[in-house]
C-alpha cells in the first residue's frame, strides 16, 4: 500500500490534470492491497482522505463530462443496485445481494455489474445468474476497455433512468462507482458495507451507511461521525434438518466454513491447533466447507499426523454451490465457526439449518468476531483451554437443546421478513449534499 504523505499529493496532481484514469486505477490498487493486509482482516476500516480523493474525482470527472440528457423528473418506483463482481459459492456477498434485491419492495428494480474484479462473465454465469434474480430484474454488465470509460457509462446509464434510490453492494476498490457517483445522481444512494477489511467509502458524505455487522457499524458510526443504519443478515429458509442425534462415545461429525483468508492468522491457537483439539478430544471427522490453498491443505494433514491422529478425519470439502442445502443433506452435528474471522452469512445459514454452533468469542477485536450472530446460550471459547472444556463437557442432550435454541433465533432475527421490514429508507431522511434531486 502507498504512504499517504507521498500518495495523495501525487492524486491531487493527476485530478489537476485531469489524469482520470491514473487517479482511478492508483485508487483501486491501494484500496486492494490495504484490504489484503493480513493483520487487518475482519475489521472494517476507512479512510476519509482517501474517500475524500474519491469525492473531488467524481466531481471533476462530472465537470468534465457533462450530461447532454436534458432533467427528467425521477423514476420514484425505480431502484438500481451496482455490485463489483459475483461469485457462486464463495462467500456471502452475491447470496446478500440476492436477498437485497428479493425483499426488495420498489416498483422496478435493475441490477449493475461494474465487473473490474475479474469475476466470471461467461454466459453460463450470466445464465445461472438470471435464474438467481427475479423475473422482472435485467442484468447491464458494463462493457469498456478502461475504468474511465466505465465511470462516463455508468453516469450516463444513471442520468437516463433518474432512479429514485442506488443501492451499492460494490467490493472495496470498486473506483468505477466511488468516483462516479455524485450527489445528484439520485435522492437515496445507499451503501451496504458488506466487507470485514478496510474498503473505500466509508466516508463519502452523500451515502447512507448501512452495516450488516452490530459492532462494526458502532466503529464505523464512531469513526465517520455520523449514524448508520443497522440491516440484519438474512437468509432463505430451506427448512430445519431433522435433528441427528449423537451419543457420548460415538463418533461426532463437526465442520467449519468460510473463505480461505477468515482462517489466516492466529490468536493463541491456529486453525491447525484448534482442528487437532477437536479430533483429540472426542472421536469422528472435521469436514472444511469452503476454498482453502495445496499449501493449507498440506500443514493441516502434517500438524494432525505429528499428532499422532489420523489426517483421514480432516475431510476438504471445497466451495459449495448452497451452503443450507450442503448442511441440511449431511451428517454435520456440530459447527465450528471460522477462526480467528467469522462469516456472518454462513452463521445465519447454519442455524436456520438447525445445527449447533461453536463460537470464537475475540474479546480483543468484537468486529472479527461471531458473537452477535449467536444465540444466547450458545456454546463459546476463547482460549484453547476453553475449547477443550466445551468438548469435555458436551452432552447429546446438550447439542440437541443447542439445535433447538440455532433455529429459533434465525426464525426470530434473521428470515426474509425481517429483512424486507427493516431495508427501508424513509423520504424524510436527508443526508448531506451539495445538491439533490427532489424526491417529489
Amino acid at each position: 500500500m502507498n504512504d499517504l504523505a507521498t500518495f495523495l499529493p501525487s492524486l491531487q496532481k493527476a485530478l489537476d490534470e485531469q489524469q482520470f484514469e491514473a487517479v482511478l486505477n492508483a485508487l483501486a490498487v491501494d484500496a486492494i492491497a490495504r484490504s489484503g493486509d493480513a493483520a487487518d482482516q475482519g475489521n472494517l476500516t476507512g479512510n476519509a482522505a482517501l474517500d475524500a480523493v474519491c469525492a473531488k474525482a467524481a466531481a471533476a470527472i462530472a465537470m468534465a463530462y457533462p450530461s447532454a440528457t436534458p432533467a427528467e423528473p425521477v423514476d420514484k418506483g425505480l431502484t438500481l443496485y451496482i455490485a463489483t463482481d459475483l461469485y457462486w459459492g464463495h462467500g456471502g456477498h452475491t447470496p446478500l445481494l440476492l436477498d437485497l434485491i428479493h425483499v426488495d419492495r420498489s416498483e422496478r428494480k435493475e441490477l449493475l455489474l461494474t465487473l473490474i474484479g475479474g469475476g466470471a462473465q461467461t454466459p453460463d454465469f450470466f445464465h445461472k445468474l438470471r435464474q438467481a434474480l427475479p423475473e422482472n430484474v435485467p442484468v447491464h454488465p458494463l462493457q469498456a476497455a478502461t475504468l474511465l470509460e466505465k465511470v462516463l457509462i455508468l453516469r450516463s446509464y444513471i442520468q437516463k433512468r433518474k432512479p429514485h434510490r442506488i443501492i451499492l453492494v460494490t467490493h472495496q476498490y470498486d473506483t468505477v462507482v466511488y468516483c462516479a457517483l455524485t450527489a445528484d445522481c439520485a435522492p437515496q444512494i445507499i451503501n451496504v458495507h458488506h466487507a470485514d477489511t478496510f474498503t473505500l467509502g466509508l466516508h463519502i458524505p452523500w451515502y447512507v451507511l448501512i452495516g450488516l455487522n452490530y459492532f462494526s457499524a458502532q466503529t464505523v458510526s464512531k469513526a465517520t461521525g455520523r449514524g448508520m443504519f443497522y440491516w440484519p443478515l438474512a437468509a432463505q429458509d430451506f427448512g430445519v434438518r431433522p435433528w441427528r442425534e449423537w451419543l457420548a462415545g460415538e463418533a461426532l461429525h463437526t465442520c467449519s466454513h468460510g473463505s480461505a483468508r477468515k482462517f489466516d492468522g492466529k490468536h493463541g491457537i491456529d486453525y491447525e491447533e484448534i482442528l487437532v483439539v477437536r479430533l483429540s478430544m472426542l472421536p469422528g471427522d472435521h469436514y472444511h466447507i469452503g476454498d482453502l490453498s495445496e499449501e493449507r491443505l498440506l500443514a493441516i494433514a502434517r500438524r494432525i499426523s505429528d499428532s499422532g491422529l489420523d489426517a483421514k478425519r480432516f475431510i476438504y470439502v471445497g466451495l459449495v454451490s448452497s451452503l443450507w442445502q450442503y448442511l441440511k443433506s449431511s451428517a454435520i452435528q456440530l459447527c465450528i465457526s471460522s477462526f480467528p474471522v467469522c462469516g456472518p452469512k454462513g452463521i445465519v445459514e447454519t442455524k436456520g439449518c438447525g445445527i449447533p454452533v461453536l463460537i470464537f468469542e475475540d474479546t480483543e477485536n468484537p468486529v472479527r468476531s461471531s458473537s452477535h450472530y449467536c444465540y444466547e446460550q450458545c456454546l463459546r471459547w476463547r482460549t484453547a483451554e476453553d475449547l477443550r472444556s466445551v468438548f469435555r463437557s458436551l452432552t447429546p442432550d446438550i447439542l440437541r437443546s443447542q439445535a433447538k435454541m440455532a433455529r429459533a433465533d434465525y426464525d426470530r432475527r434473521h428470515s426474509m421478513k425481517s429483512l424486507g421490514e427493516s431495508a427501508i429508507i424513509p423520504d424524510n431522511f436527508i443526508i448531506p449534499g451539495t445538491h439533490r434531486i427532489s424526491p417529489r
